[in-house]
């Protein structure tokens, strides 16, 4: 067993199959696959933080967006930088 099972539904013998094909992808092919999952778990949680947020501007979900990925300090920056970019228009 190569992970606790108590963490996956997948069969033992699935996962060496799946860990056998990602030795044998090699780094380009893997490094497509890790930025892949990002891209999908990133545009995932954007959509749910979008339904959860109805009442919030676009602009407000961007930076609650922000403050969920990397933290208060980033997204006050963040928030700032966009109320600049309002003034300047």
């Amino acid at each position: 067993m190569l992970f606790d099972q108590a963490l996956t539904d997948t069969p033992p013998e699935v996962e060496q199959i799946q860990i056998d094909l990602l030795r044998q992808a090699g780094q380009a092919r893997r490094t497509q696959l890790m930025l892949s999952l990002s891209q999908s778990m990133f545009e995932l949680s954007w959509h749910s933080l979008q339904k959860m947020s109805p009442h919030l501007s676009e602009a407000e979900q961007k930076v609650k967006f922000v403050e969920l990925l990397y933290g208060p300090a980033l997204a006050n920056g963040f928030q700032q930088f966009l109320q600049q970019l309002e003034n300047d228009a």
